[in-house]
């Protein structure tokens, strides 16, 4: 025989979790929110989403992974050749030379930065 029987309702209350919990560490732009001060709600989550979009759509490759992984590499490719072949045309870099000993050679860095091309009335 099929046991049918409808169990009792009971008045309990799941527990609750007190939830502290959200993303304090903003990888692109280093923004860290207080937990125990911040307000979530629809004013904040909108906050978010935009710095989110502006971050996405203004963000500034720091490495040559950073630019193959983006949508606009063929361009990146060819301002680092550009930059290089001016380099090469301007002879900023001599022969290799092995770097004597208690000698440290200057360092150097890559920086990418997007120019924007903007429209000047006179």
């Amino acid at each position: 025989m099929i046991d049918i029987s409808i169990p009792e309702e009971t008045d309990q209350v799941p527990e609750i979790h007190e939830n502290k919990e959200i993303s304090i560490n903003r990888v692109i732009n280093g923004i860290q929110w207080n937990r125990q001060k911040v307000n979530v709600d629809d004013a904040f989550a909108y906050h978010i989403a935009l710095n989110v979009i502006d971050d996405f759509e203004n963000h500034k490759p720091k490495s040559i992974k950073d630019c193959r992984k983006s949508e606009n590499w063929p361009k990146w490719i060819e301002a680092i050749e550009a930059e290089l072949n001016s380099l090469h045309k301007r002879k900023v870099f001599g022969p290799i030379v092995r770097t004597p000993e208690g000698v440290k050679p200057v360092g150097y860095k890559l920086v990418f930065v997007r120019k924007e091309m903007s429209m000047v009335k006179l």
